[in-house]
């Protein structure tokens, strides 16, 4: 009976984590922190990294912002902070700034963002 109840446990987290890395759009799939090559030209520290991979840092409702010349990794970096996210239940969203940007210019010209709006 313990073997079933843990075959179906694993079962949802796999399906549940496989849920919130889709809805994620995660445009590197296979980024990991654990992955991340740390070199102090490119600006990552392992104490950072591990720090991050706690996910302390959503949990406190804080932001990272990842910048850095092109080709040193931030979409890597980005995706996988999501991933990170994802692996402690979390919803997340990787996207690019303009998109974003854009996104929230129609919410609140719309009146779906700011102060006074409602969730839908």
């Amino acid at each position: 009976m313990a073997l079933m109840v843990d075959r179906e446990w694993t079962e949802r987290e796999n399906r549940r984590l496989a849920r919130l890395t889709r809805a994620a759009h995660l445009s590197i799939s296979d980024a990991t922190l654990e992955n991340a090559w740390c070199d102090p030209a490119r600006g990552l520290e392992k104490a950072v990294l591990r720090d991050l991979a706690t996910a302390k840092w959503i949990r406190n409702k804080q932001n990272v912002v990842v910048v850095g010349k092109t080709g040193v990794g931030k979409s890597f970096v980005g995706a996988a902070l999501a991933q990170v996210a994802c692996r402690h239940g979390l919803p997340a969203l990787c996207t690019w700034v303009p998109r974003l940007l854009n996104e929230l210019t129609i919410a609140h010209a719309d009146g779906s963002y700011g102060p006074d709006a409602r969730p839908p």
